[in-house]
Protein backbone atom coordinates (compact mmCIF):
# COMPACT_ATOMS: atom_id res chain seq x y z
CA UNK A 1 0.00 0.00 0.00
CA UNK A 2 1.16 3.45 -1.10
CA UNK A 3 0.27 6.43 0.71
CA UNK A 4 1.10 9.79 -0.11
CA UNK A 5 -0.50 13.17 0.46
CA UNK A 6 -2.22 14.99 -3.05
CA UNK A 7 -1.65 18.55 -4.05
CA UNK A 8 -4.82 20.14 -2.41
CA UNK A 9 -4.09 18.85 1.22
CA UNK A 10 -1.93 21.98 1.54
CA UNK A 11 -5.46 23.92 1.60
CA UNK A 12 -6.12 21.84 5.00
CA UNK A 13 -4.55 23.98 7.25
CA UNK A 14 -2.04 26.60 7.50
CA UNK A 15 0.64 24.98 8.78
CA UNK A 16 -0.03 21.79 6.81
CA UNK A 17 0.73 24.45 4.04
CA UNK A 18 3.46 25.79 5.39
CA UNK A 19 5.17 22.16 5.53
CA UNK A 20 4.20 21.65 1.46
CA UNK A 21 5.03 24.10 0.07
CA UNK A 22 8.82 24.70 2.16
CA UNK A 23 7.60 27.85 3.48
CA UNK A 24 10.23 27.43 6.58
CA UNK A 25 11.47 25.21 9.37
CA UNK A 26 8.76 23.69 11.37
CA UNK A 27 9.47 24.42 15.13
CA UNK A 28 9.05 21.64 17.51
CA UNK A 29 5.44 22.40 18.67
CA UNK A 30 4.59 23.03 14.61
CA UNK A 31 5.81 19.23 14.07
CA UNK A 32 3.83 17.62 16.98
CA UNK A 33 0.14 19.81 15.71
CA UNK A 34 1.29 18.51 12.40
CA UNK A 35 1.66 14.99 13.19
CA UNK A 36 -1.90 15.15 14.80
CA UNK A 37 -3.29 16.77 11.50
CA UNK A 38 -1.64 14.15 9.58
CA UNK A 39 -3.77 11.34 11.64
CA UNK A 40 -7.40 13.23 11.81
CA UNK A 41 -6.87 13.99 8.09
CA UNK A 42 -9.96 13.31 5.85
CA UNK A 43 -9.39 10.49 3.61
CA UNK A 44 -10.40 13.08 0.70
CA UNK A 45 -6.72 14.24 0.66
CA UNK A 46 -4.71 11.10 0.89
CA UNK A 47 -3.91 9.17 -2.24
CA UNK A 48 -4.13 5.45 -1.42
CA UNK A 49 -2.68 2.72 -4.00
CA UNK A 50 -2.26 -0.43 -3.96
CA UNK A 51 1.39 -1.50 -4.65
CA UNK A 52 2.87 -4.60 -6.02
CA UNK A 53 6.12 -5.37 -5.19
CA UNK A 54 8.37 -7.49 -6.82
CA UNK A 55 12.40 -8.01 -5.70
CA UNK A 56 15.15 -7.79 -8.62
CA UNK A 57 16.15 -11.79 -8.90
CA UNK A 58 19.91 -10.32 -8.97
CA UNK A 59 19.87 -9.72 -5.39
CA UNK A 60 22.64 -6.85 -6.20
CA UNK A 61 23.04 -3.90 -3.51
CA UNK A 62 19.89 -1.71 -4.40
CA UNK A 63 18.07 -1.25 -2.29
CA UNK A 64 15.32 0.54 -4.78
CA UNK A 65 12.76 -1.56 -6.09
CA UNK A 66 10.42 -1.53 -8.90
CA UNK A 67 6.60 -1.31 -8.79
CA UNK A 68 5.23 -4.33 -11.57
CA UNK A 69 1.92 -2.32 -11.35
CA UNK A 70 2.77 0.85 -12.13
CA UNK A 71 6.01 0.23 -13.02
CA UNK A 72 7.41 3.36 -10.88
CA UNK A 73 10.83 2.87 -8.84
CA UNK A 74 10.32 2.97 -4.82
Amino acid sequence: MRVALRDEANKFSDLMNKWMMRLGKLSHEEEDELGAQLLEMDERYLLIQDVLMKRASNFEKSAISKCIKCGEFV
